[in-house]
């Protein structure tokens, strides 16, 4: 019983942790994807990550729980 309780908490404080952090990576990858899409530098792996917002939907599955 006492294991089950320390796992909720242990996954609670993991997903608060990820709650805060993966809106300011998004916007930091947003704008580095803009800044080099500025410079005309065109990085594919940065364009899905940070324009297509595969990291928002994740946030969203993340949240639902």
């Amino acid at each position: 019983m006492a294991v089950a309780e320390s796992l909720n908490k242990s996954l609670y404080k993991i997903e608060l942790y990820l709650m805060k952090i993966m809106p300011m990576l998004y916007a930091l990858l947003s704008l580095l994807n803009t800044v080099l899409s500025y410079l005309d530098i065109d990085c594919v792996i940065l364009s899905y990550i940070g324009s297509v917002s595969f990291i928002t939907l994740l946030f969203l599955y993340i949240t639902s729980y």
